[in-house]
């Protein structure tokens, strides 16, 4: 890669030097080592655009967000009541678990700030359960119990371009975004009850 975007650079500083010196005005930098479908430059803040080398900078745009709501569970019990009266239960979380935004291309620190943008304030770029978290409930009559204890977040679909910024010009390294999907937690955690006939 490094030596890709070595060559690179000697390419766009020749073809700086000759729009300089005089060149047709139908001539463009050669190739841009993949990089060949000029687009506008987007003015999206959230992109992080990284100095490779002298005049190159790349950077990573998510768009076409889409968020589903969900719940990551990380422990559960079940509590079942055969009885004609009320019992009281009560569940402890006893096991964490780990949900994390992640990314295939770009970093998950940008998608993250572009998810609290976009979809929820409340999301975190990592998070993990507590554990020793007791909630006491009361448990109907013949009734089956579920308790989870878990993240509240969700799951997102969204595509990812990457761009070639050359001073006010911008290439694609492919014309259609790569779509993509991560799990996004937020910092709200806690128990979900749900009851049952039995």
């Amino acid at each position: 890669m490094r030596r890709n975007l070595y060559r690179l650079s000697a390419i766009l500083l020749a073809a700086l030097i000759l729009a300089v010196v005089g060149t047709p005005a139908s001539a463009s930098p050669a190739n841009l080592d993949g990089f060949t479908g000029e687009i506008p430059c987007p003015t999206d803040p959230n992109i992080r655009w990284n100095k490779e080398l002298v005049l190159i900078h790349i950077g990573v745009q998510y768009s076409n967000i889409s968020a589903t709501s969900t719940f990551f569970a990380s422990d559960g019990r079940v509590v079942e009541n055969t009885l004609d009266q009320p019992v009281s239960a009560t569940f402890t979380a006893a096991q964490t678990r780990t949900t994390s935004v992640s990314v295939s291309m770009g970093t998950a620190v940008q998608l993250t700030e572009k998810l609290r943008n976009t979809v929820d304030t409340r999301i975190e770029i990592s998070r993990s359960t507590a554990i020793g978290i007791n909630a006491t409930v009361n448990v109907p009559p013949r009734t089956r119990t579920t308790g989870l204890y878990g993240i509240h977040g969700y799951v997102i679909n969204y595509d990812a371009l990457k761009i070639l910024r050359l001073g006010k010009k911008c290439y694609t390294n492919g014309l259609v975004p790569q779509p993509a999907t991560t799990n996004a937690p937020t910092f709200v955690e806690g128990w979900q009850f749900s009851s049952v006939p039995v």
